[in-house]
């Protein structure tokens, strides 16, 4: 596909929009755009949502996605503000907000 005269590529065909845009999120901290398409589909299709990056970004943009895999595999993270368990993809505590520590990880 060309958008704009750049190639676009596949990166990776996800289970909800939800996690697209976790995906699309640790992409743009790295700097790589991308784009979620078949997000309004979901309702009417089974299919899955998928996050596309440009060609120029591909090998980057792979890095991106083992690394989110490889952290999604990891044990929880408890909150040292609230106590609350995590996942271990999470930055920050989805129920108080602080920052989780990086270290454990």
């Amino acid at each position: 596909m060309s958008a704009g005269g750049s190639e676009w590529l596949l990166l990776s065909r996800c289970p909800s929009v939800g996690h697209a845009e976790l995906l699309l999120a640790a992409l743009g901290k790295r700097g790589l755009g991308g784009e979620i398409r078949g997000r309004h589909m979901t309702a009417l299709e089974a299919d899955p949502v998928e996050v596309w990056v440009q060609a120029r970004n591909a090998q980057r943009a792979n890095e991106v996605l083992r690394e989110a895999s490889q952290r999604a595999d990891e044990a929880n993270v408890t909150c040292r503000g609230c106590g609350e368990e995590n996942p271990a993809n999470f930055e920050t505590c989805w129920s108080c907000g602080v920052v989780l520590a990086l270290d454990g990880r």
